[in-house]
């Protein structure tokens, strides 16, 4: 024995088997939420031109997502598609008779933007329980303004004493932008990328530091005074010990002793440990003669002061 359920919104009839119609169960919302016709199809904003159906116009078998069958609800627009939205923070379930999900969204009023994300072309046909995902991007641009540093630099000059030095140039900060770019989605960060623009280059500060007349054998000593980790004071200190031992002279000989060259080195033959150039090279002999002070004094500020109280080192 055959059941006759009649669609008498859309005058059509068709046949079922018998059995107890179920009305399929959304999620869980809240009761105002319901559809007002008790079909229990959730709508957070119901359009005039979607169909909600009613219970007796659903599948018998119990089915969630779909008429009875095809032709069962037609209109002269096409079949009714149930579809799901979800855009802006809400989700609504409703059927509609709109051909493509640009159809459905220009129905049901959804405007999107250039930047917006969504789950389908909107040429998408639509069929039943299609899914449409709709995400709101918005970038922001945040600016502020930043210092660099600069550095400092040296060199050398006779026209200064040992110890004494001057700024030649000032050091200047520069300037950048930094612009933050940050990308929003659904209100919430995706991502953060800074981008900076340089407005004005720092200028590097120069001084002069004086080596005094001892010329090129005071800047390589000076030079390798800093290798020892030895500051200013200890150069100028470096410098009065040789200025008394040897005035500088890469050739100077004792006369007496034998000591010889710049640190005046006794036996002299000792500064071959350094390079086989000892007897003429101001650096070779500058090597030397820092590694004897580190040795026996700890700094040429007192090995100086030795001198001073013995007149020897």
């Amino acid at each position: 024995m055959a059941a006759v359920v009649a669609l008498s919104s859309l005058g059509i009839t068709a046949a079922y088997p018998a059995a107890p119609v179920t009305v399929p169960s959304p999620v869980a919302q809240d009761a105002s939420e319901y559809a007002p016709d008790g079909t229990g199809w959730y709508s957070s904003e119901p359009a005039p031109d979607d169909t909600q159906l009613a219970p007796s116009e659903y599948a018998v078998d119990g089915s969630s997502q779909h008429p009875a069958n095809s032709n069962a609800i037609t209109s002269d627009t096409g079949v009714d598609t149930f579809v799901s939205l979800t855009a802006d923070g809400l989700s609504s379930y409703f059927c509609t008779t709109a051909r493509t999900v640009g159809d459905m969204l220009s129905r049901r009023g959804v405007q999107l933007s250039s930047s917006d994300r969504i789950s389908l072309d909107l040429d998408t046909p639509l069929s039943d329980g299609i899914a449409v995902i709709i995400q709101r991007v918005t970038t922001t641009t945040d600016e502020r303004t930043e210092s660099t540093g600069w550095s400092s630099y040296e060199r050398y000059t006779t026209d200064l004493a040992p110890g004494e030095w001057r700024v030649v140039v000032d050091g200047v900060a520069g300037e950048v932008v930094v612009k933050t770019v940050t990308v929003w989605v659904d209100g919430k960060i995706e991502s953060q990328e800074d981008f900076t623009e340089v407005l004005s280059e720092p200028v590097n500060e120069l001084v002069e530091v004086g080596v005094g007349s001892g010329g090129s054998a005071q800047i390589a000593a000076f030079n390798q005074l800093r290798e020892w980790g030895w500051g200013d004071d200890q150069f100028v200190c470096l410098v009065d010990l040789w200025q008394r031992e040897s005035n500088w002279d890469a050739t100077a000989e004792n006369p007496d002793s034998g000591a010889y060259g710049i640190p005046q080195a006794y036996p002299a033959e000792r500064m071959a440990s350094f390079g086989d150039d000892w007897a003429w090279n101001a650096e070779t002999q500058i090597a030397w003669g820092l590694d004897y002070i580190a040795d026996r004094y700890g700094s040429p500020c007192a090995a100086w002061w030795f001198w001073v109280d013995n007149n020897w080192y």
